[in-house]
């Protein structure tokens, strides 16, 4: 969904496929073209220390982590072992890096003091959410939503359209999460209209 909102307005190199390890990242920044203006580059993880040699690597000035699951528990032994893998991203960010970061998981919700970077929430649960998303609604495969940033009333995100997967992801998750749908889409709007006023 960041490429999709980068790829309008920049020449963007991303990921493909799952090449989001320790051979796929570097195999993505090999891949780089010139002229090439904003990179979306997947980091998968599936142990400590992973994503802190992958973000040495890419060095990214904004990082985006949706959820705090369960996928690989079995390496990391629980969900704030989970939590602290993702938060090695910032290791590898600038002093003016920026890290989005989903307001409605528990878990990331407690991290807006515990690194030096800028931290943006988004959500459309947590009313203390720096982007908070309101009026959701979900009508076969279109979904719309309002968004608030900043105290600023922003309605550019009304009647975007889903991909088809969104209504079996609506089926598969659980009730009291965040709709990925809603997750993805706030992603795209985030490339396409906040980030732009950073």
């Amino acid at each position: 969904m960041l490429l999709t909102g980068l790829k309008e307005k920049y020449n963007t190199h991303f990921t493909q496929g799952n090449l989001n390890n320790h051979i796929g990242v570097p195999i993505t920044l090999i891949r780089i073209e010139e002229g090439c203006e904003a990179v979306v580059c997947e980091m998968g993880m599936s142990g400590k220390g992973e994503i802190e040699y992958l973000t040495g690597l890419v060095r990214p000035n904004l990082a985006v982590i949706t959820n705090i699951g369960t996928m690989h528990i079995e390496h990391l032994g629980s969900q704030e072992g989970i939590l602290k893998a993702k938060m090695e991203i910032v290791e590898g960010m600038g002093n003016n890096g920026v890290l989005v970061l989903n307001g409605d998981d528990a878990l990331l919700q407690t991290q807006r003091n515990a690194t030096d970077k800028k931290v943006v929430y988004f959500g459309n649960q947590n009313q203390t959410n720096d982007v908070l998303g309101y009026h959701v609604k979900q009508e076969e495969s279109v979904l719309s939503f309002d968004v608030k940033a900043e105290n600023t009333d922003r309605r550019k995100a009304t009647h975007l359209h889903v991909f088809s997967n969104v209504r079996h992801c609506k089926k598969t998750t659980p009730t009291n999460s965040p709709e990925p749908a809603f997750i993805r889409f706030f992603i795209l709007l985030f490339a396409r209209y906040i980030l732009p006023l950073q």
